[in-house]
């Protein structure tokens, strides 16, 4: 390393900087200038002493930066926290769920033009519905304890603060949807 903790602390700070990991360390890498090559090597003792002045925080794909970690799920997924069968677990998530609480009433009403109405009763649900139902109910329970944020933040849209969820929850909830809905395994 060259120079101080602190003055390398000081070159995190320049927007797209990062430490990436390589073979016998980090190196430090200034996306920002266009570059993308390293401009700085570090050993782990190196990172050690950056560490000891403050945190950083480490990305799913090993990175380190000054960056805080994304505060919703596109940031998440856009720097790699899911792969893709967590990904595509959720995808089925989202259908099920819009399948199954989509607006009852798709169609003209006519009961206030002095026409028949419709039974919104569960019975007279068409089957697909149904089953969208009973595999959401399914997935919830398969959550368990992680249902209300999973929920939040990958059918909601929330952030991750107003949720107070962990990016580590939401990948070990989307890891419990892939196996409830078989995927990969």
């Amino acid at each position: 390393m060259r120079g101080t903790p602190e003055a390398l602390r000081e070159r995190l700070k320049a927007a797209g900087a990062h430490l990436k990991p390589v073979a016998g360390g980090y190196e430090l890498r200034l996306s920002a200038d266009g570059r993308r090559r390293a401009v700085d090597h570090l050993s782990a003792a190196d990172l050690r002493a950056v560490q000891a002045l403050g945190p950083l925080t480490r990305h799913a794909d090993g990175r380190f930066s000054l960056m805080p970690p994304p505060d919703d799920l596109s940031g998440l997924i856009r720097e790699g926290y899911f792969d893709r069968l967590q990904l595509l677990a959720l995808d089925q998530w989202r259908r099920d769920h819009a399948t199954a609480y989509a607006a009852d009433r798709l169609t003209q009403d006519w009961r206030r033009f002095g026409g028949g109405g419709r039974s919104t009763a569960a019975s007279d649900l068409p089957l697909y519905r149904l089953q969208a139902r009973r595999r959401c109910e399914e997935a919830r329970v398969a959550l368990g304890d992680l249902a209300g944020p999973a929920r939040r933040v990958g059918l909601e849209d929330w952030p991750l603060s107003r949720a107070a969820c962990a990016p580590e929850a939401l990948t070990e909830a989307f890891t419990r949807l892939s196996g409830y809905y078989r995927i990969g395994g």
